[in-house]
C-alpha cells in the first residue's frame, strides 16, 4: 500500500496546522505515505513540513527523491525548489532516467507542469520536468490546482492534476 501527499496544509504549512489538519485526517497513513510538499508549506517547511515528516518517518525527508513500488519506479520532485534545466533536481532527473529504460515510472509533485486551470500561467517553469520525463514516465500526479483534470496521452504519458 502506497499513499502519496501531493503537499499544501492550510494555511501555511506550520507545525500547528500539521497536527491539527493533517495528522487526524491522514496521520495514520503515516507509515505508508511518500509526501511532497505544497508551495502553502514551503515557507515554513523548516518547522513545519521537514520536522513533521522527520517524526512520522524515523528520518530526514528528501526534497526530492525515488523509490521502488513493486515494478514500478516511483519519483518525488519538488515543485518548490529549484527545478528548471541546469538545477541539482533536473540534473538529478536526467540521471535517474537515463539508468532503466521503459516507462514503469509514476512521477509526482506539487505544481503541474500542465494546467487547464486558474494556475496555468504557473506551469512554465516545470516545463523542463516534462520534458525530461517524457518517454520515461506513464503518469505524472500533482496537486495544485483545486480541481480534478485529466488530459490525454501525450508521448505515452498522462499527467493528472
Amino acid at each position: 500500500n502506497l499513499f502519496l501527499y501531493l503537499g499544501d496544509v492550510y494555511e501555511r504549512g506550520t507545525a500547528a496546522e500539521f497536527r491539527r489538519n493533517y495528522s487526524p485526517a491522514y496521520g495514520a497513513l503515516n507509515r505508508i505515505t511518500a509526501p511532497t510538499p505544497g508551495n502553502h508549506e514551503w515557507g515554513n517547511r523548516r518547522t513545519g513540513y521537514f520536522p513533521y515528516w522527520r517524526r512520522a518517518k524515523g528520518r530526514r525527508q528528501p526534497s526530492f527523491y525515488r523509490f521502488r513500488a513493486g515494478d514500478w519506479e516511483i519519483l518525488n520532485l519538488n515543485a518548490e525548489t529549484a527545478h528548471r534545466a541546469g538545477s541539482g533536481q533536473q540534473r538529478w532527473l536526467r540521471r535517474v532516467v537515463a539508468r532503466r529504460s521503459g516507462t514503469c515510472r509514476i512521477a509526482f509533485m506539487h505544481r503541474p507542469y500542465m494546467s487547464a486551470g486558474a494556475y496555468k500561467p504557473g506551469t512554465r517553469s516545470l516545463r523542463s520536468v516534462g520534458r525530461t520525463l517524457r518517454g520515461h514516465a506513464r503518469l505524472v500526479l500533482s496537486g495544485h490546482d483545486h480541481n480534478m483534470q485529466r488530459f490525454r496521452l501525450r508521448d505515452g504519458m498522462n499527467q493528472k492534476p
